[in-house]
């Protein structure tokens, strides 16, 4: 009986590091639009960008050749190398580590939404970039039950 209650109690917490786990998953899916709405700048941004280093440098369309389509190639994928390297560090940062980490995670959101104007740009396409409505943050990790013994059979 005492090695029931033992199993009993190590159950209880696997059950409690799981449900922490997932709630600190869910909770990192208030963050996607955001992370969604900044890539989607970003992307906008470095094709505009692009096209316009490849018309600067004369390799535009199918006229360009061989040559110009592999420099087009490169400067592609220069342009994807430093967004993808630039939102690294904050697109991680709003991911959330661990349950004390949601409310972190939903501020660094809201100051990202601010920097970019990520907000006010959803408005501005006509709602394609529109973001769902914030979720109130989930509080802290609640308490788990409070551990009973098991009744000996």
């Amino acid at each position: 009986s005492r090695e029931r209650a033992s199993a009993a109690r190590e159950a209880e917490e696997i059950v409690a590091e799981e449900r922490a786990e997932f709630e600190a998953w869910r909770d990192s899916l208030d963050t996607v639009p955001t992370i969604k709405a900044l890539r989607s700048k970003a992307e906008a941004i470095r094709a505009a960008e692009t096209a316009r280093a490849l018309a600067r440098l004369g390799v535009e369309g199918k006229e360009a050749g061989v040559a110009g389509s592999r420099l087009a190639r490169v400067v592609e994928d220069l342009g994807r190398g430093i967004v993808n390297k630039l939102l690294h560090g904050p697109t991680t940062s709003l991911r959330c580590q661990g349950p004390a980490g949601a409310l972190q995670s939903l501020a660094n959101a809201e100051a990202l939404e601010r920097m970019f104007q990520l907000d006010a740009e959803a408005g501005e396409d006509g709602g394609a970039g529109k973001k769902a409505p914030k979720k109130t943050p989930r509080e802290a990790p609640r308490e788990a039950p409070a551990r009973r013994e098991p009744a000996l059979v």
